[in-house]
């Protein structure tokens, strides 16, 4: 019994620790989150196991804004994004992520990243397939995944490639119910609330 009693310190510390963490993690997010409040209807700030939320809607389009805290890295990279799923991991750690999610069904399913020398590598190789919609600065900047090429072009037109071309993000991905940017390591900076608000209506802009 004498044995098992060191284990349990250790046991109860860790959780201890862990709530510690984490009630520090959803202050900080609160903080962060609370002053753009006024730029969605209805919006409410919630925490949970690290992660804090921020709810609301855009022109009556539901909006999610989730903050989750990681150990921050000095530049925005090299990030291993999988398309397809929810994995996106650093190769030493979880940086902090912002994830922002406006719920509205989009006519075209696809993915949107920033284009690297290892994509185009992959491209050379026939590993990756691209979409690319004619428009040169887009395509060299983004590497486009989906299966309706056709869709995809007609849904990106002048207005909405300009849109694109104005955010912030790791991956953008559309689908029939949301809309979800995905900023891996984001700078503090996107979260001010007159950058914030311009990231709105970037995206708001995507839904016209």
């Amino acid at each position: 019994m004498e044995q098992l009693i060191p284990g349990v310190i250790i046991a109860l510390l860790l959780i201890g620790f862990f709530f510690f963490v984490t009630q520090v993690a959803e202050q900080q997010g609160r903080k962060k989150l609370e002053p753009l409040l006024p730029l969605l209807e209805n919006g409410e700030v919630k925490s949970s196991m690290g992660m804090v939320y921020l709810l609301g809607s855009l022109g009556g389009l539901p909006v999610k804004v989730t903050l989750e805290s990681g150990l921050r890295q000095r530049n925005r990279g090299p990030v291993t994004v999988h398309f397809g799923s929810d994995e996106y991991r650093h190769r030493h750690n979880k940086p902090p992520t912002m994830r922002i999610n406006l719920a509205y069904q989009f006519p075209a399913v696809f993915s949107l990243m920033l284009n690297n020398s290892l994509f185009d590598f992959g491209k050379n190789l026939g590993l990756i397939k691209d979409l690319e919609i004619g428009e040169p600065e887009f395509d060299r900047k983004f590497l486009v995944e989906g299966k309706d090429r056709l869709g995809v072009m007609n849904f990106l037109n002048s207005a909405k490639v300009r849109a694109v071309m104005e955010l912030e993000f790791t991956v953008l991905k559309f689908n029939t119910k949301e809309l979800q940017l995905i900023d891996v390591n984001y700078s503090e900076n996107q979260l001010e609330p007159e950058v914030f608000k311009q990231t709105l209506e970037n995206l708001q802009a995507l839904t016209r």
